[in-house]
């Protein structure tokens, strides 16, 4: 089990000049390799309030 932090990333500025920022959540580090997650690899992401599955995506089809 792995424990990150939502952080905010910015996204653009309105035509008012007003920052707008968006929920962001980085993942990096050998164990994405060791769990099947290799560079240039396709992801496909489900979720619902509160919890989100990410699963490779193999020949088209999902793992």
């Amino acid at each position: 089990m792995r424990k990150l932090t939502v952080t905010e990333t910015f996204r653009y500025l309105t035509a008012e000049r007003q920052a707008v920022y968006a929920p962001s959540l980085r993942l990096q580090g050998k164990w994405l390799a060791q769990m099947g997650f290799t560079a240039g690899c396709q992801v496909q992401i489900e979720g619902q309030h509160g919890e989100m599955t990410i699963r490779v995506i193999q020949g088209g089809e999902q793992a």
